[in-house]
């Protein structure tokens, strides 16, 4: 049988212990003060886990229970529900957007619209090779402008300061309209609601703001008529869609009764008009053939969005799928933009059918330096329809930005509170091998119609 080990009598059953055989030892003070110190270091130890466990279980009721209240009154999605999106917005128009007249724009409101003023610009503005410069000058300039716009105490120095931020960019399509620029246009667009450029035109806030401004004095410039022999001058400083009925009513007239007319000469020195509307509905009388056009647009921002979607179902002259093809993946290389900095690019088909019923004869236009924007798409067209001479009055024989060819005419948008009308060159639209417009003539003199009509 194995030896059982040597253990505490005390402690094992099978060997009797007698009482006699039994001390007991005490312990010393020292070893007693001992044990109590270890029992009360226990005791904290015991206390401190309680602690941190009592604390950490209190922060799991109370996520969880938080979580649970969050998720019961949660939303389906991060967004604001449809009724608060639109309590929001009718905040900002009627509440926000309040009417300035009979006051003057707050320093809230003069903030609020150079804002406007530079994210919309920053966001659509047709950068190219050509202005990109101007443009950086342009984004560089917004924290000055917006210390300077803290300075203005009044309107005036406030729109002043505006105009001044816009010449930045050097750009004859982009600016802050004067009265007499609205004034032209809210002239033919106030009978048109279908479009959404008619409404942004005649915005409540832009119709109150142009009709309080006093209007700068400068000779009064609208279509002229006049007879020269066999020729018929046709001077278009300017055009003014508002007058295009009674125009055309009137050249019809001059034709029918002159049957020994065999030239026209029109006359666009300083035609600087942003409003496509009126050369397009003369051309048909002045074109030897149907008129066709198709080019690309490309385009930065969304604010073109409406007008395509205008050209697509209003607009009969102009065609467009109106796809939103990605630019980044034009199949060419365009050597004037960087495709990167464009987002979409829809093609557009102009058509314009000329008008048969009026006698056809030699057509010569005359531009000048000044002489930009849609002048120029008009030039451009009237060569390639009826087969126009083309005359630059300048000094100058290499192209300027002002004789860049832009097929796609510019938008509009509203600085809300102030009621400034903004136009905005925001596509690019201009042909690989037709960027600028090409002249036939130059000539350098002071009084260019006498010096055309002595050829004639």
């Amino acid at each position: 049988m194995r030896k059982k080990r040597k253990i505490s009598p005390s402690r094992d059953k099978y060997i009797k212990q007698r009482k006699k055989d039994v001390t007991i030892k005490q312990k010393s003070p020292s070893s007693r003060k001992r044990a109590q110190k270890r029992k009360k270091q226990m005791q904290k130890v015991y206390r401190r886990r309680r602690i941190i466990l009592a604390f950490a279980c209190f922060l799991i009721i109370f996520g969880l229970g938080n979580f649970v209240i969050n998720k019961i009154n949660s939303y389906g999605s991060y967004s604001y529900p449809n009724f608060r999106d639109q309590v929001r917005e009718d905040m900002g128009k009627e509440i926000f957007i309040g009417s300035t007249d009979d006051r003057s724009l707050t320093t809230a409101e003069k903030l609020s619209d150079l804002e406007t003023l530079y994210e919309t610009i920053s966001r659509n503005y047709a950068v190219r090779a050509s202005n990109r410069d101007d443009f950086v000058n342009f984004v560089k300039a917004y924290e000055i402008t917006k210390k300077k716009v803290l300075l203005t105490k009044t309107d005036q120095e406030y729109f002043d300061l505006l105009i001044k931020y816009t010449d930045l960019l050097a750009n004859s399509r982009s600016k802050i309209l004067d009265k007499k620029s609205y004034d032209d246009l809210l002239d033919y667009y106030k009978n048109n609601n279908k479009t959404y450029k008619s409404k942004v035109i005649q915005n409540p806030q832009a119709v109150n703001r142009y009709k309080r401004m006093i209007s700068e004095k400068y000779p009064e410039k609208q279509s002229i008529f006049t007879l020269r022999s066999h020729v018929l001058i046709l001077s278009m400083n300017d055009f003014k869609p508002g007058n295009i009925n009674k125009d055309i009513k009137e050249f019809t007239k001059i034709i029918e009764q002159n049957q020994g007319l065999s030239k026209i000469l029109i006359d666009l020195t300083d035609n600087d008009s942003l409003d496509n509307v009126y050369w397009q509905k003369f051309l048909p009388l002045l074109a030897h053939k149907n008129y066709e056009d198709t080019y690309m647009v490309f385009y930065r921002g969304q604010i073109i969005n409406k007008s395509l979607e205008d050209m697509k179902k209003e607009n009969k002259n102009f065609q467009t799928t109106f796809v939103k093809n990605q630019a980044s993946k034009y199949r060419e290389k365009l050597d004037q933009i960087d495709l990167n900095d464009y987002m979409y690019y829809d093609e557009v088909k102009l058509n314009l059918e000329n008008d048969n019923k009026i006698k056809k004869m030699g057509i010569y236009v005359i531009l000048n330096d000044k002489s930009s924007n849609e002048a120029i798409n008009f030039a451009k067209s009237l060569k390639e329809s009826s087969d126009a001479m083309l005359i630059k009055n300048s000094s100058k024989t290499d192209p300027s930005q002002n004789d860049l060819i832009n097929n796609y005419p510019v938008d509009f948008f509203v600085l809300e509170h102030s009621g400034l009308l903004v136009s905005i060159d925001n596509s690019f639209s201009t042909k690989k091998d037709q960027s600028y417009l090409s002249y036939d003539q130059f000539i350098n003199t002071d009084n260019p119609l006498e010096a055309i009509l002595s050829t004639l």
